[in-house]
């Protein structure tokens, strides 16, 4: 049994981290102006705070699709609006 708990742990992460990722792709694509399938994510950084019962997280990855590179932000609890510029 312990064997496969390990297992299953490894299959759980695995799958989380994908449709983590599936997430940012879908975030950048209209701002960048790139189908989702056609977008590579990486460095996904996140932070927060809570002041209260508020509380306030910020997200930042790289987005990359069509060789452009594309710096992209999102904050939770102020419309999880997704922003995206192209790097310099």
């Amino acid at each position: 049994m312990f064997k496969y708990k390990w297992t299953l742990i490894f299959l759980v992460l695995t799958l989380s981290s994908c449709a983590g990722i599936s997430g940012y792709q879908s975030a950048s694509s209209g701002k960048i102006g790139c189908p989702p399938q056609e977008i590579q994510v990486s460095n996904v950084r996140g932070s927060g705070y809570t002041f209260g019962s508020y509380t306030r997280d910020y997200y930042t990855w790289d987005a990359e699709c069509k060789g452009i590179k594309y710096y992209c932000s999102e904050a939770t609890k102020l419309g999880g609006e997704s922003s995206c510029a192209q790097a310099k």
